[in-house]
């Protein structure tokens, strides 16, 4: 909080998170203090949502298909000699 604080109004900030504003208090603990930490946060904010399945997510159910499939290839070839 005190950077944020200490940076308000003075320098550009950059936050990222994978929770919406309202689960921010789970992490953080105290309900006033998230509250006075986004309010800043997003006064002269731009707020850049992202949707969507994430890209890392499907690279990685990808390879392990892929590793599945070369197992069960490997298994076979081993097993037919």
């Amino acid at each position: 909080f005190n950077v944020v604080a200490q940076a308000y109004e003075r320098q550009s900030i950059i936050v990222t998170s994978n929770l919406q504003f309202g689960q921010w208090n789970t992490v953080l603990g105290d309900n006033r203090l998230t509250a006075a930490l986004i309010d800043r946060l997003v006064h002269h904010a731009h707020i850049l949502a992202f949707e969507g399945e994430s890209y890392r997510l499907q690279k990685a159910l990808s390879a392990i298909a892929i590793n599945q499939s070369e197992d069960k290839d490997n298994r076979i070839t081993t097993t037919a000699n």
